[in-house]
């Protein structure tokens, strides 16, 4: 797990967050400017563990358009680098995907971020 400690602590100096960490949970979240979040949750105790990087917005008041947008977006036939999942949850919408343990680098963090990023901007054009 030191590894997973350095790829953070090293994305969040290229993002201009130094000492960003994991808590003693496994976890960090971060509040956007536009009221969503962005966090991690590792997941060490699972068969194949996993880094869970997700981001959130708030839903839509008529959230169907991008309800269904946000599962088209998530689907494994897009060909995404790793598992996208799309949830709700106290109204929020969350999108998140799944880096196996054994992947996660700086490099893989600053993608997923840009992934993540690249289908909320994508959400945001359903409203």
């Amino acid at each position: 797990m030191d590894w997973i400690r350095q790829a953070i602590s090293e994305f969040g100096r290229s993002v201009g967050l130094p000492g960003l960490e994991l808590s003693a949970g496994g976890r960090l979240k971060l509040t956007l400017g536009s009221g969503g979040q962005v966090g991690m949750v590792h997941l060490g105790d699972l068969d194949t563990p996993v880094l869970v990087f997700y981001r959130s917005c708030a839903l839509a008041y008529q959230a169907g358009a991008q309800l269904r947008r946000a599962l088209r977006l998530t689907d494994f036939r897009h060909g995404a680098p790793w598992p996208l999942q799309a949830a709700i949850n106290s109204g929020e919408l969350f999108l998140a995907l799944r880096l196996p343990e054994r992947r996660v680098t700086a490099a893989a963090l600053d993608e997923a971020m840009g992934t993540l990023a690249r289908l909320h901007l994508e959400l945001q054009q359903t409203r």
